[in-house]
């Protein structure tokens, strides 16, 4: 298990700890055993970063939370600025979730700030995908269904938003205020009001002439 820097364990060993970390009937001294067979320098490499392999980012959410003085929060801040810098804009929503509870957990009130940022315009970039694709939404037919089907997608992306340990709110926080935000609905409306709009088609829309 120590040859974690040959490519071909790499990818067993992260997922077998992986695996321990997460399980609830493995006890925290194995857990913790397992874990520092990972180098602690090994959390610099890019191909580690989030967005590059989600492994580690799980190994290092674990970490964050149960041992983070194996780690050090500078080199866990570190971990999450650099993932951000790299891949800020194509980390995808469980990724961004796991790294604003990684920073939440350090007390970075700044990068879970900019996560909050990055979540926000994730869900205004996917918004047509996430509808066109989600089933729950094939009862539309019409744009008389606007109000509901704004409503319904609303509630949905809060589901979502509500797993990340940031909330999210229109108005300014105090510096040294919790990073729990709630989220002003009327913003994610103009956001879904946006998408019905420019594409009517992805929404599973029919548009009828009468």
């Amino acid at each position: 298990m120590g040859r974690i820097e040959t490519y071909k364990d790499e990818d067993y060993i992260l997922e077998f700890i992986r695996i321990v970390v997460s399980s609830n009937k493995v006890p925290l001294t194995e857990k913790i055993k397992s874990a520092k067979v990972i180098k602690t320098e090994y959390f610099e490499f890019e191909r580690f970063y989030a967005g590059n392999n989600f492994k580690v980012l799980e190994i290092v959410s674990w970490a964050s939370l149960n041992i983070p003085d194996w780690i050090g929060c500078v080199n866990i801040k570190h971990y999450v600025e650099s993932s951000l810098l790299l891949n800020g804009a194509d980390l995808i929503h469980d990724e961004l979730n796991i790294l604003a509870q990684i920073s939440n957990t350090i007390g970075e009130i700044a990068l879970s700030d900019k996560i909050r940022d990055l979540l926000l315009d994730y869900w205004q970039n996917s918004v047509h995908e996430f509808i066109s694709e989600n089933n729950d939404f094939s009862e539309y037919y019409s744009l008389n269904d606007e109000d509901d089907l704004i409503s319904r997608a609303k509630d949905c992306i809060n589901e979502l938003l509500a797993e990340s340990t940031l909330s999210f709110t229109s108005v300014s926080i105090p510096e040294k205020s919790p990073i729990h935000f709630q989220r002003s609905s009327s913003i994610l409306i103009c956001i879904l009001r946006r998408s019905l709009c420019a594409k009517p088609d992805l929404l599973n829309i029919r548009l009828s002439p009468f």
